[in-house]
């Protein structure tokens, strides 16, 4: 009975180990990754305002509100797609092996693209990700419908397609090295730590750029909040009318504030203004060899006879 659960329990596999890993695990797990998520989100928007990183403070509710977030949509995220590649599977034979790899290729272009949508801040950016979505699309899916090298059906046109000589390709592709070496599961586990990674850094810059209702802080001067808990606050001076942030940061601690209060304000998009960044002085060269010394020559009396 031991050994049947055991053969069970998910394995990754890495090199000649293996590394069993349940479920119980995983979700123990979950609160670790959270706070690693809600760190690297804060790194991002901290990254937008080029604040120090040393001043990141990670607390519970922030985990809960910012790391269980991103945790949800990843995990719904990757059970989508595993469905699609699940149900591709169960129909090997059944769906054509042309049609599987293209669709295996839209779905990794459609992931990288997520961060990129997210960071654009035009509103056109519907049409340009869907303009380069319909490429992708009309690169993938069109040359069976317009080449005249090859006659039949679709399908079959697609298969001669990708049976004819192109560029030399790798012998062994790098996700085939890594299952081989790694094993399957824990390549699909680093992938989608990865992925979840990015996405937690994007998230972040994005919540800076877009950002418009800050907290003002009664500073001399005043100054907008990044950051607050029930011991520090974090924030920096900026001007109205620019929207300009500046590149200094006061960091105050609550308990000597007790006339400190904070205005809820609708500013507009900030930036940091990098123009008034000091440059790094550039020293002086010293001369390499020592400069001849002058004389001056006084003009001598003229004799009088």
């Amino acid at each position: 009975m031991t050994e049947e659960t055991e053969e069970q329990q998910p394995k990754f596999k890495l090199g000649r180990f293996q590394i069993r890993l349940s479920e119980s695990i995983l979700i123990a797990a979950l609160p670790v990754f959270a706070y690693l998520f809600t760190y690297v989100y804060q790194a991002g928007y901290f990254g937008a305002f080029e604040l120090p990183l040393q001043l990141i403070s990670v607390t519970m509710i922030d985990v809960f509100n910012i790391g269980g977030k991103i945790v949800l949509v990843v995990a719904a995220l990757f059970l989508f797609i595993n469905g699609i590649l699940k149900t591709i599977s169960s129909n090997k034979g059944k769906i054509n092996s042309s049609i599987e790899y293209r669709v295996y290729v839209m779905i990794i272009i459609t992931i990288l693209m997520i961060p990129a949508f997210i960071l654009t801040e035009s509103s056109w950016k519907w049409i340009y990700f869907t303009g380069l979505i319909s490429m992708f699309l009309l690169i993938l899916f069109a040359p069976p419908l317009f080449t005249k090298k090859f006659t039949g059906s679709y399908l079959q046109k697609m298969e001669l397609l990708d049976q004819a000589p192109t560029r030399p390709m790798p012998q062994e592709p790098l996700f085939q090295k890594a299952d081989e070496f790694l094993g399957k599961d824990l390549t699909y586990f680093l992938t989608t730590l990865a992925f979840a990674l990015i996405l937690s850094y994007t998230a972040g810059r994005a919540a800076a750029q877009y950002q418009e209702i800050y907290y003002v802080a009664n500073t001399s001067p005043e100054s907008v909040v990044f950051f607050i808990s029930n011991e520090k606050l974090i924030s920096a001076p900026f001007d109205r009318n620019t929207k300009l942030v500046e590149p200094r940061v006061f960091v105050r601690d609550i308990t000597n504030l007790p006339d400190l209060k904070l205005q809820l304000s609708n500013l507009g998009k900030l930036t940091l203004d990098k123009s008034s960044l000091t440059p790094t002085p550039v020293p002086t060269p010293l001369p390499t060899s020592t400069p001849i010394p002058t004389h001056t020559i006084s003009p001598q009396p003229t004799p009088t006879s």
